[in-house]
Order: C-alpha cells, then sequence, then structure tokens
C-alpha cells in the first residue's frame, strides 16, 4: 500500500525547519511520498519551494503537489520549478469553461 504524507506548509508560522523534519522523517518512514497544496490567498510557504528543499532532502519518497495554481505564477519561472530530475508534474489547465450536454 502506498500511504502519502501531507506536509504543513499551509500552516501560518510553518518554517523551513519544520518542512525539513517532517520531509525527513516521511523519507524514513512508512511513506511512499509528500504531498504539498497551493493556496491563493494565504500566508502558506511557497509550495514548488517546499518540493525542492524535500528533493535535496530525501531519496525514497516521492514528491508530489495536489493542486498548483498556474495563472497566479510566472509562466517561464513555473516551468524552470517544475522540471527538475526528481519530480516532474503533470500538468493540466482549466479553462473555467463548462462543458454538458443538453437535455433532449
Amino acid at each position: 500500500m502506498r500511504i502519502a504524507l501531507g506536509l504543513p506548509s499551509r500552516i501560518v508560522g510553518a518554517s523551513g525547519d519544520l518542512m525539513l523534519e517532517w520531509i525527513t522523517r516521511a523519507d524514513r518512514g512508512p511513506f511512499s511520498s509528500v504531498v504539498v497544496t497551493d493556496r491563493v490567498v494565504s500566508q502558506a510557504l511557497e509550495p514548488l519551494t517546499v518540493l525542492a528543499l524535500a528533493a535535496g532532502a530525501t531519496r525514497r519518497i516521492g514528491l508530489m503537489t495536489s493542486v498548483v495554481i498556474g495563472p497566479t505564477r510566472e509562466t517561464t519561472l513555473l516551468a524552470r520549478q517544475a522540471a527538475n530530475h526528481r519530480c516532474a508534474l503533470e500538468q493540466s489547465a482549466y479553462t473555467g469553461h463548462r462543458y454538458w450536454r443538453e437535455k433532449e
């Protein structure tokens, strides 16, 4: 069974030291990966920076993001942050259009 650990990067006041502690414990423990998420209005740590910290501090576990809000970021920087040797983000775009079939 594969179980991911959500990092507390959205908690106000969370520090890099706290992230590093959680990341290294997850790498030693039974978890298969660590996960971060993005928020538009928050004092959270930047999720791709937290994943970069995890990439440098681990060898075994996978790196995941549940959400990265692309339109709020500079495109080239997002592409560079997302492309590294430890994690490749599968990206999809939500345009805001809703698709439906009209009732017949």
